[in-house]
């Protein structure tokens, strides 16, 4: 319970999510993203569930996949939004607000 009340504090404030989480795991929540990636063939579509600021999704990319993720919480899609933006990403990673239903 605290860990998702905490994750959901940290989920408040979007743009320094993913340096906050790497901060408090000590960088395991990177390391464990970069793992998931290199356990993806290249090349893959690859659907994220809760792709939360896309930052597994552009570790993704790295490896030339496309990849569509939905996420409920609209200010770390927006995140998403603004990664895509900046990285040229467009034709490459999808994101989309949405329930799991």
């Amino acid at each position: 319970m605290f860990s998702y009340v905490f994750m959901k504090i940290l989920e408040m404030r979007p743009r320094s999510y993913d340096r906050r989480m790497d901060k408090v795991s000590k960088g395991r929540v990177r390391a464990f993203k970069e793992s998931v990636a290199r356990e993806i063939r290249e090349g893959s579509l690859v659907l994220e569930i809760g792709c939360g600021t896309g930052e597994l999704a552009s570790l993704l990319m790295e490896r030339d996949c496309i990849v569509e993720g939905f996420d409920l919480n609209p200010s770390m899609v927006e995140v998403s939004k603004e990664r895509i933006a900046a990285e040229n990403l467009e034709n490459r990673f999808k994101v989309k607000e949405m329930r799991i239903e």
